[in-house]
């Protein structure tokens, strides 16, 4: 007997809810099968139609938010203004529940995460620059300009009283046009 596609995946989404209800407590290491199946009120036999453990858990929703954001910075490269819907991309997923990003971006120190999220991300700038892949002063530029980005979204999630969307976006894209100190020196002045 087949099951119904929606069911399926109601009953994945039920454990990734019950998984990072957990992962916001506690350490992954902690948490167990058996814990989420219950959380989410199904069998651990059911969790294992899904998932193998609470990794595999965590690594399904990488996939599927490092898909989410590389889909949309790919569209990104089908316009005229890149920069400004790169930045888009990156505010959108802060409003996107289906991405996961709250729960992948809360936990910063997920150095697996960030730097699984640079690697998907490098050839898409390289294209949307229309940079070759040999061009190593590009690689350094998106080595030091992606975990920038990545982190100050990061920042943004945990910060208990968030500035404006509009606001990190604007301020994101000055970083980007006018550079760190020409900003720092406006703020001091």
């Amino acid at each position: 007997m087949n099951k119904q596609p929606e069911i399926t995946d109601a009953t994945r989404e039920n454990f990734i809810q019950a998984f990072c209800e957990l992962y916001k407590k506690m350490p992954i290491k902690k948490i167990t099968v058996k814990e989420i199946a219950e959380r989410a009120g199904y069998s651990r036999v059911t969790f294992y139609s899904y998932f193998s453990n609470p990794y595999d858990v965590l690594n399904y929703m990488e996939d599927v938010f490092i898909n989410h954001v590389t889909e949309g910075i790919s569209k990104s490269l089908l316009t005229d203004r890149k920069l400004d819907d790169f930045l888009i991309t990156f505010v959108n997923l802060a409003n996107d529940n289906c991405a996961y990003g709250s729960i992948l971006l809360l936990k910063p120190f997920s150095t697996q995460f960030i730097n699984r999220l640079k690697e998907s991300m490098v050839p898409i700038l390289f294209d949307l620059f229309h940079f070759s892949a040999e061009n190593k002063k590009a690689a350094y530029i998106f080595e030091f300009y992606l975990p920038g980005i990545i982190s100050v979204f990061s920042k943004w999630f945990c910060d208990k009283e968030n500035m404006p969307l509009e606001e990190l976006a604007h301020l994101i894209e000055g970083i980007l046009k006018d550079g760190v100190l020409s900003l720092l020196e406006e703020m001091v002045s």
